[in-house]
């Protein structure tokens, strides 16, 4: 086992989300455990409880680490465009490329239920992650609605729900059984139609 004095405190929180991430990676977030982390980095598995409360506390962390690289993919791929229903449909293969890619990290956002009191919300900190990247899309929508900033609002959870849906639908291979075609296909069509029907409204 590494001594405690071989990592500083932050150098040593990084290392135990960096083997956490693999073994997500790797085997899925159900699979990830204390053990087998203090094992990948040499520590005790009481060591990790000095920076988490507990696992469920390590995985909102990673979690967090997620959604800004989504934010920062989705951002990449709607800067500096004129065309807004080109913006409109970069979201919608964006979030698509990101689930197949990060597949058991974007899974775990979802599946993963981080338990506290009933009433109790999510951290702040961790909320905002999540609040950013439906601002994007937001700002993305508002030349449909006029600046109307209720609509878009709501609109960008009907594009993330849809888009959702469709990648659920394809990981899953139903979209197989249905003929449905690929997901990106799918995603595309929505995105005229979705973008379409806003401007006739």
């Amino acid at each position: 086992m590494a001594r405690r004095s071989d990592h500083t405190k932050d150098e040593l929180k990084d290392i135990i989300l960096s083997a956490s991430r693999k073994i997500i990676e790797k085997e899925g977030f159900q699979n990830l455990s204390a053990r087998k982390i203090a094992k990948d980095i040499k520590y005790t598995p009481g060591t990790l409880y000095n920076f988490f409360k507990n696992l469920d506390e390590l995985i909102l962390q990673i979690n967090a680490q997620t959604l800004d690289l989504l934010y920062e993919e989705l951002l990449k791929m709607t800067s500096n465009i004129s065309n807004k229903e080109q913006v409109i449909d970069n979201i919608c293969k964006c979030y698509i490329d990101f689930s197949f890619k990060h597949f058991n990290f974007w899974s775990m956002l979802y599946e993963h239920h981080f338990p506290r009191p009933q009433g109790e919300k999510l951290p702040k900190w961790y909320q905002d992650k999540i609040d950013r990247i439906f601002e994007l899309i937001e700002k993305s929508l508002l030349p449909f609605t006029k600046n109307h900033k209720k609509e878009s609002e709501h609109l960008s959870r009907v594009l993330w729900a849809s888009l959702h849906g469709i990648c659920i639908l394809s990981l899953t291979r139903k979209l197989d059984t249905a003929s449905a075609g690929s997901a990106h296909t799918l995603a595309n069509s929505f995105a005229k139609i979705f973008t379409n029907g806003i401007k006739s409204k």
